[in-house]
């Protein structure tokens, strides 16, 4: 899979080279824009940067998620997350997609390019 910056992406902002980046995942949705049902100024807003948090705000449906696959193109280099847990942090540092958990979660560790939770021993 192809690896992009931050920089990378903030390249493809035009209609008709159009990247998004979602949960650390890079897409090109150029040939989709006239066919997403939200209309083609939702996905200009997010071209070019991380649009994970406005695509999560939405509440996109399962079959979203399975057509925007289909489009991905790499990952970002600099993205923290893990696709396993579905922690991830945005640009804005806000942790996404998180659980109630019955244990106190205290301590991140970083291993690599992917973060860690732990419970309290």
């Amino acid at each position: 899979m192809q690896r992009f910056s931050r920089s990378d992406l903030s390249k493809h902002h035009e209609i008709d080279d159009l990247w998004i980046s979602v949960r650390g995942k890079v897409y090109n949705v150029t040939n989709y824009a006239d066919d997403h049902p939200g209309g083609i100024e939702v996905l200009k807003d997010v071209a070019g940067s991380d649009g994970t948090e406005s695509f999560e705000y939405v509440g996109h449906s399962e079959d979203a998620y399975k057509t925007l696959e289909r489009f991905q193109i790499g990952v970002l280099l600099d993205h923290l997350g893990n696709q396993a847990t579905g922690y991830y942090v945005t640009e804005t540092l806000r942790i996404e997609k998180m659980a109630f958990f019955m244990e106190d979660l205290v301590l991140q560790r970083g291993l690599g390019s992917a973060w860690e939770w732990h419970f309290r021993p």
